[in-house]
């Protein structure tokens, strides 16, 4: 299981992210890894990673500028290694646990999981495609794009990411 963080200037909610989700990726019981791109920060950011990319399991990909979410994107998807790699917002817009209801949709089959939020903002329901839906969106498109409302939260199987990558 992977986790790709995009940061730019997020040291402070970094600083709470990481302790949270190395707590929650253990309890669910994969090997895990978190990916933090840092995509040129000029905050406290890179002091905050040199210290949580001596612990195993963590490590950063730096950016020397802030290259764009697109970017910055690709190079986490790039460099994940899981059967299944997290996209998360490094300011914590919801609760960690979520993660654990992603990881058990993907077991039951979705190869695509993502948060919704309604037009207050909040967030409202978790939603996954399964794999012919999957299936649908790559044989359509060059690209495949997440319905009007997703997050920052989304689980992506590895053969997602791999469309993604080609």
């Amino acid at each position: 299981m992977s986790c790709v963080i995009l940061s730019y200037d997020n040291a402070l909610s970094l600083s709470h992210l990481l302790p949270t989700l190395s707590d929650t990726l253990t309890e669910c019981g994969y090997p895990w890894e978190v990916i933090v791109v840092n995509a040129g920060s000029d905050d406290a950011t890179n002091q905050l990673l040199r210290g949580w990319s001596e612990i195993p399991g963590f490590w950063t990909v730096p950016l020397s500028t802030d290259a764009g979410q697109a970017m910055a994107l690709a190079v986490g998807l790039a460099a994940a290694r899981g059967d299944a790699v997290i996209l998360l917002d490094a300011k914590l817009h919801y609760a960690p646990s979520l993660l654990a209801q992603m990881i058990m949709q993907w077991e039951n089959g979705a190869e695509l999981v993502y948060a919704v939020r309604n037009a207050a903002g909040e967030l409202t329901e978790l939603a996954g495609w399964d794999a012919a839906t999957v299936d649908r969106m790559m044989n359509a498109a060059d690209s495949m794009n997440l319905p009007q409302g997703s997050t920052d939260l989304a689980l992506m199987d590895r053969r997602v990411v791999k469309f993604l990558l080609a």
